[in-house]
């Protein structure tokens, strides 16, 4: 089969172009538009690109195999803003530090290490390693498949540490980034960043809704670094899906992995 569109070098022109062209990384740019599923010769093909930069990254709660205190900080927010309670939140955040911290002891509170695991069902091991895949947090403790579900809008595993883009990230996601932003004011900006979106961080803290608000601004960027491009494919009875992450530290994006699904 051929691949489907959006995943190979049509794509990589695409975001190099725009990286060219802009300082800046928003929903008004043409990396956006999705391709519809369109007729092709016994099939159709399909395909669009996401943005993985406007998401939090998993893998940030750990730092140099351990533990690292403000980003664990803006996960347990996450949490909240998706209803779930602090008790449940720190629970989480433990458990996923022990999953891919360097080391065998717990993190309070209820965090899981390799006595635990050991004694679950299936037994196996904490990975000691960055999370690949999101869905890799179904096999850590208190990660059920419906909560994995709840979160996936808003999470990624990122292979190496990048900024939050403040121009493509959720209300949910700035709400947990900015300590005290709650939704309600994070919903405002991301409705008002449509028609103009964040042009740096000055601006982006110059149009928070209170002069006190403070956010990390290592934290965050205007621009992205991390896309993921999907595609379909279906000829005749035959049908193919990929997904492509792409890293465009420098102008040109790398390819960092490659599925056939």
């Amino acid at each position: 089969l051929t691949p489907p569109p959006r995943s190979g070098e049509h794509t990589r022109n695409i975001l190099a172009d725009e990286a060219r062209r802009t300082a800046t990384d928003h929903f008004g740019e043409y990396w956006t538009l999705r391709v519809p599923p369109t007729p092709v010769e016994d099939g159709e093909v399909s395909g669009e690109l996401e943005d993985l930069s406007g998401r939090f990254d998993l893998n940030s709660l750990v730092s140099a195999g351990v533990a690292a205190p403000v980003r664990t900080a803006v996960f347990k927010r996450l949490l909240g803003e998706l209803g779930i309670s602090p008790m449940e939140a720190a629970a989480l955040a433990a458990s996923l530090i022990d999953w891919i911290d360097a080391d065998d002891a717990v993190t309070p509170p209820d965090g899981a290490e390799s006595g635990w695991y050991a004694a679950a069902a299936p037994p196996r091991a904490p990975a000691n390693a960055l999370l690949t895949d999101v869905d890799e947090l179904k096999l850590i403790r208190g990660y059920s498949v419906d909560l994995v579900n709840r979160l996936r809008p808003f999470i990624t595993a990122l292979p190496a540490a990048a900024p939050l883009n403040v121009n493509t990230a959720s209300a949910e996601v700035l709400a947990a980034i900015v300590p005290g932003l709650g939704t309600d004011g994070a919903r405002i900006l991301t409705a008002k960043r449509l028609s103009v979106p964040f042009k740096d961080l000055a601006d982006f803290v110059a149009r928070l809704p209170r002069a006190d608000l403070r956010p990390d601004a290592v934290l965050l960027s205007v621009t992205s670094r991390y896309f993921m491009a999907s595609g379909r494919a279906r000829y005749g009875l035959a049908t193919t899906r990929m997904q492509v992450l792409l890293d465009r530290a420098q102008i040109w994006p790398e390819i960092v992995w490659q599925k056939i699904l």
